[in-house]
């Protein structure tokens, strides 16, 4: 619209001799001319194609920020998975090598009865392994 503003503009000083001023009746009657007497106006409508620009780019960056918080938050999930993995791991890894089979079996979420019977210990102790894992993995998932 400000483009328009500013052809009219033109049209309307080419139409005028150039020795002759604009008169005060002339500027009274058209609102293009008290439009660009405005100094604030004539600099808001050069400006309007950089804002349009730092629009759009505002807008751009938005978006793009919005998908790297939607990617930290996977990371975040991964890392807590991951998190979680090692100390699994480390459980197996400070069981005694006779219990580590046990312990493996158990994170995976084999019965007990299995585990007594797959790794050749008692039933009770197959109940202890699987306990500890539990809790573990419990106290892993809340912090």
């Amino acid at each position: 619209m400000i483009f328009w503003l500013q052809r009219l503009l033109g049209l309307t000083n080419r139409r005028r001799p150039a020795g002759q001023p604009a008169s005060e009746g002339h500027a009274a009657k058209t609102p293009v001319a008290n439009t660009i007497a405005n100094p604030v106006t004539t600099s808001a409508a050069l400006d309007f194609p950089q804002q349009l620009a730092r629009s759009t780019l505002e807008r751009r960056l938005e978006a793009e920020v919005g998908h790297l918080r939607q990617e930290v938050q996977q990371l975040r999930a991964e890392v807590v998975q991951w998190a979680l993995e090692v100390r699994q791991l480390k459980v197996a890894n400070n069981a005694s090598p006779m219990y580590a089979e046990a312990v493996t079996l158990a994170q995976q979420g084999v019965s007990t009865a299995h585990i007594a019977d797959r790794c050749g210990i008692s039933f009770s102790e197959a109940e202890l392994v699987v306990a500890l894992v539990q809790s573990v993995a419990k106290s892993g998932a809340k912090k």
